[in-house]
């Protein structure tokens, strides 16, 4: 009897590691695609930024078309990547294309910006980024949520917890 209850425990334990190795391998695969494009990102905003102050609008245009380009080439790896069987996965996966796709309509709109032929054209696009800034953190919450649900239902220590030790 004792034989099969140590059995049954570490057949156990070896599923809730396999269990946590998937989950900790497909978050680092997601968060990955971000990481990869923050020096691009970084860089395109200083260059959007310099064109803004020299009005360079064809500029603008395609630095923001440049890194939207990028950017739906992640949301497609991401789109691509199986979906394990775990807690909360969809939903994580889901978070992270909502907050890519967040992130490529500013970009989309930096290039309608540098494409508008007249001031009151480039206004509204103005206006639009603005709206896109004012809901950054609320959509950046949800994918740090989505991350925790996911990392708390799985098992895994998230950095941000192991830094408050």
């Amino acid at each position: 009897m004792l034989r099969k209850s140590l059995l049954v425990l570490l057949l156990a334990l070896t599923f809730v590691s396999c269990k946590t190795k998937i989950a900790l391998n497909f978050n680092q695969e997601i968060v990955n695609k971000e990481q990869v494009l923050l020096p691009d990102i970084t860089l395109t905003e200083e260059k959007i930024g310099k064109y803004f102050e020299h009005q360079q609008y064809d500029s603008i245009s395609i630095a923001g078309e440049k890194m939207a380009q990028k950017i739906q080439k992640a949301i497609d790896e991401i789109k691509g990547l199986h979906t394990p069987d775990i807690a909360e996965a969809e939903n994580f996966k889901a978070a992270y294309l909502r907050y890519f796709a967040f992130m490529k309509s500013a970009y989309t709109t930096y290039e309608s910006y540098g494409k508008a032929t007249t001031d009151e054209a480039r206004n509204i696009k103005v206006e639009e980024l603005q709206t896109i800034v004012g809901r950054r953190q609320t959509i950046t919450n949800e994918v740090l949520s989505a991350q925790k649900k996911f990392a708390v239902a799985n098992g895994l220590k998230l950095e941000s917890d192991n830094a408050k030790k």
